[in-house]
């Protein structure tokens, strides 16, 4: 299984200092498409300065772990699909929405693609278009389990990642008993 990331779980790994841990960690396979990495490293014009520099730092972090993101190529069902997905605006963020979208239509043709992501609206787009055997899409806490349980990250990092609020303010009912386990 791969575990292909939305933006915004990689933000969260970011935000709670354990992306480093994330891309130097060889155990479990992850990866982004193309508009994610795009979304996640390239400034754009309007973006304020902290933002930008952000982004950069984040670019040299990214290239060693995700040099070749997947690509949805024109003509493919994966991209009838992403403009399908496109046409059901989910944000006021078209770059989000473009990596949202690319994500879900790439596992959709792929069933070694696990979705991960934690935006309310990706996960009811992905659980309509993610079907068939096995797990398809996943939610941010359970990937940091999976993470954990494999050896990939710490519990320094779970921590770090359990203090997200998205995670705190609610957290899966085995959260607090699998944490104090650890």
């Amino acid at each position: 299984m791969i575990y292909l990331l939305d933006a915004n779980v990689v933000i969260d790994f970011d935000q709670a200092g354990a992306l480093s841990a994330l891309v130097r960690q060889s155990v479990v396979d992850v990866q982004v498409v193309e508009q994610v990495y795009v979304e996640l490293c390239t400034p754009l014009d309007d973006d304020p300065s902290h933002r930008r520099s952000e982004k950069q730092r984040r670019a040299k972090l990214l290239k060693s772990r995700f040099s070749t993101p997947i690509e949805i190529l024109p003509g493919t069902h994966a991209a009838q699909v992403m403009r399908h997905l496109q046409s059901r605006k989910t944000s006021n963020n078209p770059a989000k929405d473009r990596g949202e979208a690319a994500s879900i239509a790439a596992a959709s043709v792929d069933r070694e693609l696990c979705f991960v992501a934690e935006d309310t609206g990706a996960v009811r787009y992905a659980l309509g278009e993610l079907f068939g055997s096995g797990e398809r899409v996943q939610r941010l806490a359970p990937f940091v389990r999976v993470l954990y349980e494999r050896g990939a990250i710490d519990r320094d990092a779970v921590s770090g990642l359990g203090g997200l609020k998205k995670i705190r303010e609610n957290p899966p009912s085995w959260w607090a008993t699998w944490l104090a386990s650890i």
